[in-house]
């Protein structure tokens, strides 16, 4: 998907977390969410069945962003430890 500016709008961020929902569904996954607070992130809660969203609180992303790495690299090896 992409668009003029090469930005994630709400159209194509509802049509992707559709599409991935439903993938989810038929390999009977269920996965938990992390979103900023942007407001292209938008969704029908009711619809998304095997998708648990959180969304992060405004700002906290300045705070986070230049530890994404670590963060995420940690989160994979305890989670595959576990």
């Amino acid at each position: 998907y992409s668009n003029t500016n090469a930005w994630m709008t709400g159209e194509i961020f509802k049509s992707w977390l559709s599409a991935w929902d439903t993938e989810l569904q038929q390999n009977g996954c269920k996965v938990l969410l992390l979103l900023d607070n942007f407001a292209g992130h938008s969704f029908n809660p009711e619809v998304i069945k095997c998708i648990t969203i959180v969304k992060l609180v405004p700002n906290l992303t300045a705070h986070v962003q230049p530890m994404d790495a670590g963060i995420i690299h940690s989160m994979k090896r305890k989670y595959r430890y576990e």
